[in-house]
């Protein structure tokens, strides 16, 4: 059997003037292992050279050329061309 249109107007009339509970946010849990940060480099990774962008007048490490924020402001600066023409 269908439920009518106002048995549903009451059900939700009901809901919406119930101000007797008072919800909170969910406590925050830890999550399990060590963070990403915290793990030590070994002599040889140490001695390593960071990789470097290769987009002109950028050099910048800890990006690539696909995310690089210089060539986001380029792209900004000139959007009357476009790459692909």
């Amino acid at each position: 059997m269908p439920e009518t249109q106002e048995h549903v107007i009451d059900l939700e009339a009901d809901v919406s003037n119930n101000d007797d509970y008072d919800v909170e946010n969910p406590v925050v849990s830890k999550t399990k292992g060590r963070p990403k940060g915290s793990r030590p480099k070994g002599g040889v990774e140490a001695a390593k050279k960071p990789r470097r962008c290769h987009v002109p007048d950028c050099g910048g490490t800890n990006h690539d050329s696909r995310n690089c924020p210089n060539k986001k402001r380029k792209m900004e600066v000139l959007p009357s061309q476009s790459p692909n023409k």
